[in-house]
């Protein structure tokens, strides 16, 4: 892929949310003198090892964070790799049928436009891959860019790239992409439209079941930043009065933002991070669609630093933030959660460093079984040939890379407190039979269905489902022009806690009883589940088929019980309804009967008894009710306290474990030493008795044959013939030490050259290999220039066979209008009409034209002929580098 020419700036006078950049880390922008275009590259790394990563496949927690022999952090490798790539987008959430999409990003130099499609097994542990072919609405390739996904519309916006738009700034297309049929289809909205932009990022938010829409925040086009809103009609796309609407929101408005994060929870969205004019933000900011208003969230907890370049996803009531860079360009692999309903921070502890690598510009996304995924980045992240080494390198080695998934099913106990829920001022939160929690008003007396918290959240608390794409012309179906997208429904039941029913629940009478509907109980409507669909906390076991799982059972069982209760109150409530209003009809039918009476005075009183009683009534079934409500505190507290106390106890039970556990670990290791020293006595006892008894016999026996009284005699001249015989041995051996030392000293003269004939043999070797790996990376660039050169040669050879035929048709008709003539002529001559001129001014002015549509003909075809001589030339070139 070659590189592309970015746009000119955008104009300065574009409105107040536009804010000039001052000299702030960001990705390095060079030219590139042979073809003048700007090639965008990720910023240095600060000089740290970048490099480094672990040799398991799976890490154990620390001994910091409660070992208890589980595993969060997994490596998987990916054969056929779109991967290093940096600053893609890709779908933050599997697709029903465990898919990933990723388009675009940046490599080196190069900008990739490719679509791959990255599928995943049951649980996680392995991928494939493949890349979907392009067609003639492909986005252009692209990096910077935001994408997500709607239904089975993968949606993409902006990025930069070298495409522009009619007033020469960067591509303001929306792109929508059919993951079933491999469609790409634009929309063309009317009006004003949000400036092309790198860095941004979007959302999708439905408000009701007629309207699904796409939100657009931040950005930057060079040194421009952007803090605009920007909201566009997904439901309505192929019509006609399809727009863009700007949004003018109120309250705290975040800064000019790039490389931020976004997502959508609660019906809101909430924004963390990125690049702001002046510095690097770590502020979170939520936009609320009801109200159009922007609020600067209070948070607490473990806070993450600065960042921009990260990613971030929603799990359950979670948003997630893993990597990102700082404002010293330090990388990080931390990963932060906020809790969305308290408000509070925490940071996932460390397993152990390097795992996964530090990276910014990659990519997250949540998979059915409370997984992440994480892909891509600024760093390469290759492969090893050996199955069992799972170590990154640096260089490409065949073998794809490596992505990295995070398990969150322990994540509650590797971050105690983290799934707690805080309810906000004036909401209620339902507990939902797979686990997951969706915020609903205490207003609304409505039950409502739950959405999926691993899906995009929805303002309305239905769950809706997406209309199909049209697979076959490439572009939405028809019914997406007056209907929304609709959802298909979650298998996700709700426990609720609120004593209102929902009003479409059918009554038979004030004291019978209370008939349940699935059509008119939501609760009850999603217990029809599809194997397709999952849950809010997890994905349905599709290996179990037959039956309802058991905890499923008991979770329902539990539900329905609390649905009778309630059915219970809804009816005690109702008929105490029923006996005020019956008591209001006889007052008034009092008063009416008293206003015919002359004694006014006696009415008044009668009404004014009645007034009393029912009053007196009411205060006794709220009286009731009060001692209702208190024993059920009562028997509520009694529930904490005996809760606390197990918890005490639990912890207390804990704490002692741990001790336990710690002492064995320390006894088992004092005995494994205590087992080698006896082993080394008990080997080294023996033989040390053997050797000291050999000794004393040799001793003894020595002594015994050589008596120290008895000196063999000697004489002088024996001693000093002894004396000279000794320093010949003395200067021999002293000859050998010096011949030893020199022929030491040779051969590590010779062992030193080897060496540096080795080391200067190795520095060929890799040069070579380098030089190799640069020769295959332009062979495959020139295969692919090569194949696209030769769709371009049959293409063109097309067009100049059309072209000829319409020049031989033009020549024909030419000739048959010059003969049609030449008659006419002699007709009139014979005649000798006064018409004459006229019909010869006519089919000479038809002539005319006929010739000027054969010299542009010709001059097509000059042009094409033209256009496939360069191609020729440029695939010879080609095949001659080749």
């Amino acid at each position: 892929m070659v590189p592309f020419k970015l746009t000119n700036k955008v104009p300065t006078d574009t409105g107040p949310s536009l804010i000039s950049a001052q000299s702030v880390p960001r990705p390095i922008v060079f030219m590139d003198n042979r073809n003048n275009t700007r090639i965008v590259t990720p910023t240095l790394p600060p000089n740290q090892h970048r490099g480094i990563s672990g040799a398991s496949t799976a890490l154990p927690w620390s001994p910091e964070s409660k070992n208890t022999g589980k595993y969060i952090w997994n490596r998987v490798k990916l054969k056929n790799s779109p991967f290093p790539r940096y600053r893609h987008s890709s779908s933050f959430i599997v697709t029903n049928d465990n898919r990933i999409f990723v388009t675009g990003g940046l490599h080196d130099q190069s900008v990739y436009g490719d679509v791959w499609q990255i599928a995943a097994n049951a649980d996680g542990t392995s991928f494939t891959s493949k890349r979907i072919d392009i067609d003639q609405n492909t986005p252009p390739p692209r990096v910077g860019h935001a994408s997500t996904i709607c239904g089975n519309a993968y949606v993409v916006f902006g990025g930069d790239t070298h495409k522009l738009n009619k007033n020469g700034l960067l591509d303001d297309d929306l792109y929508l992409f059919n993951i079933n049929s491999y469609k790409w289809t634009i929309p063309q909205p009317i009006g004003r439209r949000p400036l092309g932009r790198y860095g941004h990022k979007i959302s999708i938010i439905a408000s009701n079941p007629m309207q699904t829409k796409l939100y657009l925040f931040g950005g930057q086009v060079d040194e421009t930043y952007f803090n605009d809103l920007v909201v566009f009609d997904l439901s309505s796309f192929r019509r006609p009065n399809s727009h863009w609407e700007f949004l003018e929101p109120v309250g705290d408005l975040p800064p000019p933002l790039t490389n931020h994060t976004m997502v959508a929870y609660d019906n809101k969205l909430w924004v963390f991070g990125g690049e702001t004019p002046k510095t690097i933000s770590n502020d979170t900011y939520r936009y609320d669609p009801a109200q159009s208003e922007w609020s600067k969230v209070k948070t607490t907890g473990e806070k993450p630093p600065p960042i921009q370049e990260h990613a971030s996803v929603v799990y359950k009531h979670l948003m997630c933030v893993l990597g990102g860079k700082d404002t010293h360009n330090a990388y990080s692999n931390d990963v932060y959660f906020l809790n969305l309903l308290s408000l509070k921070w925490y940071k996932l502890p460390r397993m152990k460093e390097g795992i996964p690598q530090e990276r910014s510009g990659h990519s997250l996304t949540l998979m059915k079984n409370e997984k992440l995924l994480i892909m891509g980045g600024d760093k390469t992240d290759y492969a090893s040939p050996n199955i069992h080494d799972l170590q990154t390198s640096e260089t490409d080695q065949g073998e794809g890379t490596l992505l990295y998934t995070l398990d969150l099913s322990s994540l509650n106990e590797l971050c105690p407190g983290i799934m707690c829920e805080s309810l906000h001022a004036g909401e209620s939160f339902s507990n939902s039979l797979s686990g997951g929690f969706t915020p609903s008003k205490s207003t609304e007396s409505e039950n409502q269905e739950i959405i999926n918290i691993l899906t995009p959240r929805l303002p309305d608390s239905k769950v809706l489902s997406y209309n199909d794409i049209d697979e076959g012309a490439g572009s939405y179906s028809s019914a997406l022009d007056d209907k929304a997208f609709e959802r298909k429904s979650d298998r996700e039941e709700k426990k609720p806690q609120s004593s209102k029913v929902d009003s479409s629940i059918n009554k038979e009478s004030p004291g019978t009883g209370i008939k349940v509907s699935k059509k008119n109980f939501p609760v009850l409507r999603g217990l029809t589940v599809d194997s397709e669909e999952y849950g809010s906390s997890s994905y349905k076991d599709t290996s179990c088929q037959k039956g309802i799982p058991k905890n499923l059972f008991d979770d329902l069982n539990l539900n329905l019980q609390t649905l009778r209760l309630e059915a219970q109150q809804k009816e005690l409530e109702t008929a105490r309804h029923i006996s005020q209003l019956e008591k209001e009809v006889q007052r008034l039918m009092v008063i009416k009967e008293a206003s015919k009476d002359s004694n006014f005075q006696t009415a008044r009183l009668k009404n004014l008894e009645i007034q009393k009683t029912f009053l007196e009534s009411r205060i006794n079934d709220l009286k009731n009710l009060l001692m209702v409500k208190l024993s059920q505190a009562s028997k509520l507290c009694d529930q904490i306290t005996i809760q606390n106390n197990g918890l005490k106890t639990c912890s207390e039970h804990v704490t002692i474990k741990r001790d336990i556990i710690d002492l064995e670990n320390k006894c088992d290791v004092l005995k494994r030493q205590n087992e080698i020293l006896v082993n080394n006595m008990q080997k080294i006892t023996p033989e040390l008795h053997t050797y000291l008894n050999e000794s004393s016999c040799y001793l003894g026996k020595l002594l015994k044959s050589y008596p120290t009284s008895a000196r063999p005699p000697s004489s002088e001249k024996d001693n000093q013939i002894y004396e000279k015989d000794s320093l010949n041995k003395i200067e021999k051996v002293i000859n050998e030490m010096h011949e030893t030392v020199r022929a030491k000293e040779k051969l590590h003269l010779e062992t030193q050259k080897l060496n540096d004939e080795r080391d200067s043999l190795r520095a060929n070797l890799l040069d070579n290999n380098n030089k190799l790996d640069a020769l295959r990376k332009l062979s495959d660039g020139s295969s692919k220039s090569m194949d696209l050169t030769k769709k371009a040669i049959h293409l063109s050879q097309s067009e100049l066979e059309k072209y000829r035929k319409n020049n031989d048709d033009l020549q024909k008709e030419i000739d048959r209008i010059k003969t049609e003539q030449a008659e006419q002529d002699d007709k009139q001559e014979q005649r000798g009409a006064i018409t004459h001129g006229n019909f010869d001014a006519f089919h000479r002015m038809k002539i005319n034209n006929l010739k000027a549509e054969l010299y542009m003909s010709k001059e097509n075809r000059d042009s094409l002929k033209d256009e496939l001589l360069a191609l020729k030339k440029k695939l010879y070139t080609l095949e001659q580098k080749k």
